[in-house]
């Protein structure tokens, strides 16, 4: 990559919007040319091993699979490489949010892609001469979020697992369910996270956020530990 020129890059980017486009759309691709899909992403094909096929209708056909492993991508190594830039955008959305809204708003982030294929990445801000990111050590604390679920309508530690791993790739540490009574209903569960950085994604810019899993809600919000008379101190 270092070898392209920017000209090349930019149109690969381009190129990535494109796919990502087709993988986020409802709406199939275009037919296939009389050749095949490398008019529409030559770049990248050529970037590719020879044993490595990629086609927009694949993408759109495996769109579920393929933002699956987007996601996973953005949660175990862009999240982490370009922690400063998550936390300057999210600076950027406090500064915005102190003028009057457009007429359509739009969020900050992550960047959405259109239908056109336009994206709302903006240049960066940041200084080029900052001290490199480092990881810093997070308390478990932080990283644990606090499910409710519904009385009557149960959802197993194995269920929950499945539905944030899917939704925001492998970003599951471990789930506590509250201890019960075999034939007693768990009502609530701490959702510890691999790290901080993905708990903006999932509260979206709330403070708690209701999920549907095959009928059944979940409630989550950030874990908040009180200090109480009584055994019963997490919430």
């Amino acid at each position: 990559m270092s070898s392209l020129t920017d000209n090349v890059v930019n149109s690969l980017a381009d190129e990535a919007r494109h796919c990502l486009t087709c993988a986020t759309s409802e709406t199939p691709p275009p037919p296939l040319s009389s050749s095949n899909d490398d008019d529409q992403i030559p770049i990248t094909k050529s970037l590719m091993n020879n044993n490595q096929q990629l086609a927009l209708h694949f993408l759109y056909e495996n769109r579920l699979d393929v933002l699956s492993g987007i996601t996973k991508t953005v949660t175990n190594v862009c999240s982490k490489v370009f922690d400063d830039i998550i936390h300057q955008a999210f600076s950027n959305a406090a500064a915005v949010a102190t003028v009057p809204p457009p007429t359509s708003p739009e969020r900050v982030f992550p960047p959405t892609i259109t239908e056109t294929g336009e994206s709302s990445f903006r240049q960066s801000n940041l200084n080029p001469m900052a001290e490199p990111w480092v990881p810093k050590n997070e308390s478990t604390r932080e990283r644990t979020m606090f499910i409710t679920f519904s009385r009557g309508y149960p959802i197993s530690a194995m269920e929950v697992r499945d539905f944030f791993v899917r939704s925001f790739g492998d970003c599951v540490e471990a789930i506590h369910m509250q201890e019960v009574d075999p034939n007693e209903q768990p009502l609530y569960a701490r959702l510890i996270l691999r790290s901080t950085s993905i708990i903006p994604l999932i509260l979206d810019g709330k403070e708690r956020v209701k999920f549907v899993l095959d009928g059944r809600h979940m409630r989550v919000r950030r874990f908040v530990q009180r200090i109480k008379s009584d055994s019963n101190s997490n919430y």
